[in-house]
């Protein structure tokens, strides 16, 4: 039974890593995330389209640095060191340079809730909420993970919270920010 729950959790973790790798892409239903998991240690390579490989790797390897960071968060509880291998591209043409484009129908409760199951299963025992602060622009949101009391690894959680906070947003159509309170 223990083996079964493990895998569940590993699973549940594999998913949360793929979903938030998903939110910072503007083709998300090309990411395909490989993982070879073993007894104390978790490998992740993602197959993304090649206009997204930049934007997971981000400026100087920022945006991988925090998946990474919240990868090790989620999988800490279950004794797993994680290991980045790359992000390869999957073959399709390259598309030019995006120019942001501001959405009124961004997808606020899908990340939201997304934010809100990755900080659950980040601090198990703690009781997390997430809420919208509209900006001042229409298309300027920020994003508040509030924890009841600070934890071991918060700190980087909300450092890495904050660098993925950009990417989701120019990929959903805001200009977003994420911060963490305790």
């Amino acid at each position: 039974m223990l083996a079964q729950s493990q895998s569940q959790d590993t699973a549940r973790c594999l998913s949360l890593i793929e979903r938030l790798a998903a939110a910072v892409c503007h083709h998300p239903e090309q990411l395909k995330v490989n993982a070879d998991v073993g007894a104390s240690r978790v490998s992740i390579r993602f197959y993304a389209h090649p206009t997204d490989v930049g934007r997971l790797v981000g400026a100087d390897g920022a945006t991988l640095r925090a998946l990474k960071t919240v990868a090790s968060l989620l999988f800490f509880a279950q004794r797993k060191a994680v290991e980045f291998e790359r992000v390869v591209d999957n073959g399709q043409l390259k598309e030019a340079r995006r120019k942001f484009k501001p959405r009124a129908d961004w997808p606020k409760d899908k990340l939201l809730s997304l934010l809100l199951d990755v900080a659950r299963e980040s601090f198990d025992d703690q009781d997390a909420t997430v809420r919208c602060v509209p900006g001042e622009l229409e298309h300027n949101s920020r994003f508040v993970i509030r924890f009841n009391r600070k934890w071991f690894g918060m700190d980087r959680f909300g450092e890495a919270m904050a660098v993925l906070g950009n990417p989701m947003g120019t990929a959903n159509g805001q200009i977003l920010k994420v911060d963490v309170e305790w």
